[in-house]
Formats: C-alpha cells, sequence, structure tokens
C-alpha cells in the first residue's frame, strides 16, 4: 500500500496518477483527491488503514501539510518521527520544497528513507515518461 498526506488536491491527484502508473497493483490510500488538512487526521487514518501490515506500506508525508512554510516543514519533521515510532517497518518519504531544513534535522535518517523535493521538476519529468 501507498499511504500519501498532502494537503493541495492538485499534488495529491499528481502524485496519485503517477504512482498508479509507476505501481497498478498496488493500493493508494486515500483513494480519492481528499486531501489532509492535519497531522491529526493523517495519524488516525494511517493507523486505521495500515494496522494489519506495516512492510509493504510506503508512506509519503508532506511537512507542510499544516502550512507552506520552513517552520511547519520543521514541524512536520517531528510528526513524522511520531509517526516512524507507529510504523517502524514502513518506507517514509519527505515531500517538501524545504529539503535542506528537513535534512539538516539530526533525526532525519532515523525517520526518514528519502525525500522528494516539490520544488524540483522530476514528477514532471518521469510523468512525461509515463504519457
Amino acid at each position: 500500500m501507498i499511504f500519501i498526506a498532502d494537503n493541495e488536491v492538485d499534488q495529491l491527484a499528481t502524485l496519485q496518477y503517477l504512482l498508479r502508473k509507476l505501481f497498478p497493483e498496488e493500493e493508494i490510500w486515500p483513494a480519492d483527491e481528499r486531501p489532509f488538512t492535519n497531522w491529526d487526521d493523517v495519524t488516525k487514518e494511517l493507523t486505521r488503514k495500515t494496522e494489519n501490515n506495516d512492510r509493504d506500506l510506503l508512506v509519503i508525508l508532506d511537512l507542510g501539510l499544516e502550512a507552506q512554510h520552513m517552520a511547519s516543514a520543521a514541524a512536520g519533521v517531528q510528526r513524522a518521527r511520531l509517526l516512524r515510532k507507529v510504523r517502524e517497518h514502513a518506507v517514509f518519504m519527505a515531500y517538501t520544497q524545504f529539503g535542506d531544513t528537513v535534512r539538516s534535522d539530526r533525526n532525519y535518517h532515523e525517520i526518514f528513507d528519502g525525500l522528494i523535493d516539490s520544488n524540483r521538476p522530476v514528477i514532471p519529468v518521469v510523468a512525461g515518461m509515463l504519457w
């Protein structure tokens, strides 16, 4: 399963589309284009939806979930740290425009397996390869 926590409908839809193309057999949650607006909802939904298996789970977290600024991304790292404790075997990817700030957090490597920089044109390049 692929679990995406993003607060912007267009970014969520793009990620869902690309991931469905890359991994057509995987379940992607949320299945609709309903964005998350706060970390409490992400925690509840991730816990509920993935309670039986976290070994085959990819979690993509928009670290600026509640606001698109550096302080919100830093707070997102701390929320991700708590989620990692709940789903310790999952693969966690940070999705943020503040990659340098996130990578400088002393707990970054304990929390995340990788980072998708939302400022870089990686998604359009991949999208061009898929269309």
